[in-house]
């Protein structure tokens, strides 16, 4: 099936990003949770309406993720994305949600300000992106995130290809 196989070359790009995201450093590696909330928020980028805002950062939580005051942990972590050619705290919006690589980041950024370990089985990924990044305003469900994230993860994506 031709959709399928463009569901799993858009997973591809979206999973060499995260795992580029793990070896900046930024935190205990994530690429997988990463890659499911990407395949929640946005298909891995498929649904047009969301644009390079793959995984679906917000003005709000961006600006979280350079809030120095209530996250100091942050501090290191800018400097690591400077060695990297990143000045995260000049960067804006709108640059951060139409580059893949910088959204990326900031999910990432974001997902380190948020409290405990994220899970490592998908039931408890779900929660926890339920209760942490989608958010109980945010329209997503743990049925969904469970749904485009089993298996290959391309049959809830299908209607997008």
């Amino acid at each position: 099936d031709p959709r399928k196989q463009k569901i799993l070359n858009t997973k591809d790009s979206v999973s060499k990003i995260a795992n580029k995201i793990d070896r900046l450093g930024l935190g205990a590696p994530i690429a997988s949770f990463l890659i499911r909330i990407a395949a929640v928020e946005s298909c891995y980028g498929l649904n047009r309406r969301a644009g390079n805002n793959i995984w679906q950062v917000d003005p709000i939580a961006f600006k979280d993720t350079q809030n120095l005051s209530s996250h100091p942990g942050l501090k290191s972590k800018f400097k690591i994305l400077k060695d990297n050619g990143i000045d995260w705290p000049k960067l804006t919006y709108t640059q951060i949600k139409s580059k893949p690589l910088l959204n990326a980041i900031a999910a990432r950024l974001y997902i380190g300000n948020m409290p405990g370990d994220i899970p490592k089985d998908l039931k408890g990924q779900a929660n926890y992106w339920k209760s942490n990044y989608n958010t109980s305003s945010g329209g997503g469900s743990t049925y969904e995130f469970i749904k485009k994230n089993s298996g290959d993860g391309t049959s809830g994506c299908i209607d997008y290809v």
